[in-house]
């Protein structure tokens, strides 16, 4: 994980975003539309999933309308953990929530039928080379980067 982004302060907005300490966008409601159709993937088999990155916690609420056996949420950032403590994550029977960078424990993982990946500046290239090890036969894994950081680097 980015550890200077990690000890950045964090802050949701009442206007639907998630900030770094600079006030750039880590995460914006716009992107309801792309995490609802990413949710449709990677449930479509329905079985167990993986969420690496929980931002504003929009695509783990659609994958808990799928109904998941179990949904696995990675996230590494205190200020976005206290965020999930606070909303209830936790008290989900089947929800898992690791609270460690995804590079601390993807390798002790068990495996998926969907996978999601969205984390903020960090290079996902290894998560990459490491995901055909994480899901199950015919498991589907899709990922969020949009490198210009808004909604025109966006094709849905």
């Amino acid at each position: 994980m980015n550890q200077k982004y990690r000890q950045e302060k964090l802050t949701y907005t009442d206007d639907g975003r998630l900030l770094d300490s600079g006030g750039h966008a880590v995460m914006m409601d716009w992107e309801d539309e792309i995490m609802k159709q990413q949710a449709n993937s990677i449930c479509m088999n329905g079985g167990d999933i993986l969420n690496v990155g929980f931002g504003m916690g929009i695509i783990d609420n659609y994958i808990e309308k799928h109904n998941p056996r179990t949904h696995w949420i990675i996230e590494g950032h205190p200020d976005v953990q206290e965020k999930m403590i606070k909303d209830g994550w936790l008290q989900k029977p089947h929800v898992r929530c690791i609270f460690k960078p995804w590079q601390e424990v993807i390798y002790n993982l068990p495996k998926f039928d969907g996978i999601y990946f969205d984390t903020w500046a960090e290079d996902q290239s290894e998560f990459d080379t490491q995901v055909q090890h994480m899901l199950k036969p015919n498991g589907i894994y899709t990922f969020f980067n949009n490198p210009r950081g808004d909604e025109m680097g966006i094709h849905v």
